[in-house]
């Protein structure tokens, strides 16, 4: 499986210019060589089946919540919650 990634930014003008510097990245991926990860703003965290890692953005002290659920047919199965706004 290759990786997911995302932006999430604070606001449809932010989304519009696409700027790395105004959005919080999120990546996720599910390497054949270790366990799955979850990145929020490149911290970066390993997930087991029912891990759950907690997330600050340094750009916009918003939080988030991470959780790896049980596996799908093909694929890992991440749960990521924003649990705080941007600041």
């Amino acid at each position: 499986m290759g990786d997911v990634q995302l932006r999430i930014f604070r606001s449809a003008e932010d989304a519009r210019e696409n700027s790395m510097l105004e959005a919080i990245e999120v990546d996720a991926e599910n390497p054949a060589w270790s366990s799955p990860w979850l990145s929020v703003s490149y911290h970066s965290k390993y997930y087991g089946v029912g891990t759950v890692h907690h997330y600050e953005s340094a750009l916009a002290r918003a939080e988030f919540t991470g959780k790896l659920n049980g596996d799908s047919h093909c694929f890992k199965e991440f749960e990521l919650r924003m649990t705080k706004g941007w600041n």
